[in-house]
């Protein structure tokens, strides 16, 4: 008898686990924080890179009955958490819908990108956004322990034609300026338009949103590009129209 690493005694158990055995009902699995350390070595070996460890770790799971939904899980949220770039998002996404169909390669080839992928400590910008997300939200669930949280502290343009306060105050008007960041065609004719004269769209600048070009378009469901095109209107003539 020996005690886990809770001081629970438990029965001593042998440590063989012969892949013939994996499926049978009396095959060992892992104890729980069998399976704890198993995950850890997982992720703190992907994380550092070393494809060899990762999957000579995924396979101790494997045999040692870690069900493959909670490995996939695990694997998912690495993907969303640690690692950084649109491909490895697709890895996941894909992992998630059709590791059932062949579901070793699946996991394996999943967890081969994971080592090779690129993580959010190897860029400054991904480090200082890791930081950021985590101290926004301590703030607000901070705020509401403290009964501070405000919920429509919220500036004008999100009250939009879409929203209820926005139509209250008369957004339905796809005049109204409200809508200069919505969704509807004159919104996103006037961020295509603070875009060429300001190189991204700000609250800081003025509004394009009632500017000559984009009612023009809007009324002509034309694009901003084409509409310049036509009338010969360069990027720098934009610029000093938003000035």
């Amino acid at each position: 008898m020996n005690k886990n690493l809770f001081g629970q005694t438990r029965e001593q158990l042998p440590q063989k686990f012969p892949i013939s055995s994996i499926d049978r009902r009396d095959h060992r699995k892992c104890t729980s924080e069998e399976k704890s350390i198993l995950t850890s070595s997982l992720i703190k070996h992907m994380r550092l890179g070393d494809v060899e460890r990762s999957i000579e770790t995924y396979w101790k799971m494997r045999i040692t009955g870690v069900p493959q939904e909670y490995i996939v899980k695990r694997l998912c949220a690495f993907c969303w958490e640690d690692a950084t770039g649109s491909d490895i998002l697709i890895y996941a996404s894909a992992l998630q819908t059709t590791w059932q169909h062949d579901s070793d390669n699946a996991i394996m080839r999943t967890i081969i990108a994971c080592c090779r992928s690129e993580k959010f400590w190897n860029s400054r910008e991904e480090a200082d956004l890791e930081v950021l997300r985590i101290r926004v939200r301590e703030s607000v669930k901070e705020q509401a322990k403290k009964g501070l949280l405000v919920i429509d502290d919220f500036p004008s343009f999100c009250r939009d034609h879409y929203t209820i306060q926005g139509r209250a105050l008369g957004a339905t008007r796809l005049s109204h300026p409200n809508n200069r960041f919505c969704g509807i065609l004159q919104g996103g004719l006037n961020l295509r338009a603070e875009t060429i004269a300001y190189g991204q769209p700000s609250p800081d600048k003025p509004s394009l949103y009632d500017s000559e070009i984009v009612r023009e378009c809007a009324k002509r469901i034309q694009s901003v590009d084409e509409y310049m095109q036509e009338h010969g209107i360069t990027e720098a003539d934009m610029q000093k129209k938003a000035v």
